[in-house]
């Protein structure tokens, strides 16, 4: 839980911080001009915990204003809305099911929002040890006299810079030219663990490129975000988060602007694997782009999946044979690959079925996968790759559980579909009905979910097609 102490002193930064915020002493940009949103700010909410489930955000105004929802690590949102104080109440449900508070203020400690204000909390440090910081500017454009057309506003570019990651001390970060050699560049910030820089004017261009080393140490580049642009007349905010994806490296920045973006062109692969739930296919080939030479998945089994492969970030035309047949399609899509994800591709159906046999009656079902260790959390994902069975209703009950009164962990599952949750550690029942009648169609069937393991629970016919549904209970542990 976070500490009243805690949430206190986060209370006072946010009366505070205004007297040591770079942002609030620039009002040399001119006189105020009669400004039609003077009764809104903006207001912020990052989630950088790297051990934590997604957080369900809850925010009140005590003038009106507010919203709720869902921010999973390295998420953000920010929103114009009223002014006033702000009750907030971040929570996550744990292991055991339970709604556990991370941070609930009360009236007398209200977030508070002024006319043309910019705050955002970054929530960060771990469930163990919750914290708090506050990124707190003037709006931007305050103070500038806007044009009527917006066509013609052209004013310079803002970037600022936060530093969320644990474990690595002070970094600096770069902000320079594509080509720039580090060794004779100046960083654009040096940073402590949730440091904040101050915001600065850069001319707009389309060649920069941003990198993060330790500090003092520009040969050691733990971070590079490729090339990308910085438009005339926006305000960007870099964060530096920790990293679990594909690669070496445990670092990665993105862009808060509204929510957050990544960068177009950063030089991270995407790792992609398959798995065949063809059920009257002995095998299938998987090619990432026209089918010609080698498959990129060669002899994929019923039933199995491939290893990983990286790739570059991209949309890719995926299309899929029986083994050694290149001539039969089974499956043709695009599918789009996020640089820095994992993504498991699922090809489930039959290749002749009786309802359908003009079509290409295989689906695609593709996700990606999240291999950040939670503590105490099972993952799991479930795939409903049986073309014969019905919609299904999967309940994962502790022992001496039953169904009475619970809500199925997958609900209205259909072929085709997926879902995920995260679950506490331990034994439990596997349980599929129809979710038209509940009627019973596996289980319960008695399965252990270890920690820091990812489980994809794939429904799927029996070989040969047909009754009666089966499913194959895959592993994989987290990080790469």
């Amino acid at each position: 839980m976070w500490s009243r102490t805690g949430w206190l002193l986060m209370a006072a930064l946010t009366l505070g911080l205004a007297a040591c915020d770079a942002a609030k002493n620039d009002d040399t940009r001119g006189a105020k001009p009669p400004d039609p949103t003077r009764d809104y700010g903006i207001l912020g909410f990052v989630n950088a915990m790297p051990d934590a489930p997604p957080l369900l955000l809850v925010y009140r105004g005590t003038n009106g204003g507010g919203g709720t929802t869902q921010l999973s690590f390295g998420q953000a949102v920010q929103e114009s809305t009223i002014v006033g104080g702000y009750l907030v109440q971040v929570s996550y449900v744990d292991a055991n099911g339970d709604v556990v508070v991370v941070y609930e203020n009360t009236s007398d400690d209200t977030l508070k929002l002024f006319a043309d204000d910019e705050t955002t909390v970054v929530l960060s440090g771990t469930l163990a040890d919750p914290q708090a910081f506050l990124v707190e500017n003037t709006e931007y454009l305050y103070g500038v006299e806007l044009p009527s057309d917006p066509n013609l506003i052209d004013e310079p570019p803002e970037v600022q810079f936060i530093n969320t990651v644990q474990g690595h001390g002070a970094l600096d970060i770069y902000l320079t030219a594509s080509a720039a050699d580090l060794a004779a560049a100046t960083p654009a910030a040096t940073l402590d663990y949730q440091g904040i820089s101050t915001l600065s004017v850069v001319t707009p261009g389309t060649d920069y490129r941003l990198r993060v080393t330790p500090s003092g140490d520009p040969a050691t580049v733990l971070y590079d975000s490729g090339t990308f642009e910085i438009a005339s007349t926006s305000r960007t905010l870099f964060a530096a988060f920790d990293y679990f994806g594909p690669g070496t490296d445990d670092v990665r920045v993105k862009i808060l602007r509204g929510g957050i973006v990544v960068f177009p062109n950063e030089p991270i692969d995407h790792v992609v694997r398959a798995t065949d739930v063809v059920a009257d296919v002995a095998a299938v080939d998987v090619y990432l782009g026209d089918i010609a030479g080698a498959p990129d998945f060669a002899a994929v089994g019923f039933g199995t999946r491939s290893d990983y492969l990286a790739v570059p970030g991209g949309t890719y035309s995926v299309n899929v044979t029986p083994a050694g047949v290149p001539s039969e399609v089974l499956f043709n899509g695009s599918l789009a690959f996020a640089p820095g994800d994992a993504s498991s591709l699922y090809f489930s159906g039959l290749q002749s079925d009786p309802a359908n046999s003009d079509a290409l009656n295989v689906k695609a079902v593709g996700f990606p996968e999240d291999n950040r260790p939670i503590p105490g959390f099972s993952q799991v994902q479930v795939v409903h790759g049986a073309a014969t069975a019905s919609t299904v209703n999967i309940y994962l009950l502790r022992p001496g559980e039953t169904t009475d009164g619970q809500i199925p962990d997958f609900l209205q599952l259909q072929f085709g579909g997926s879902s995920n949750t995260a679950v506490g550690s331990g034994d439990y029942d596997v349980l599929v009905v129809n979710a038209a009648d509940d009627t019973p169609l596996i289980g319960p069937d008695r399965v252990t979910l270890a920690e820091d393991t990812i489980y994809t629970l794939v429904l799927r016919d029996t070989a040969g097609g047909g009754a009666p549904l089966e499913y194959d209970l895959l592993t994989s542990p987290v990080g790469f």
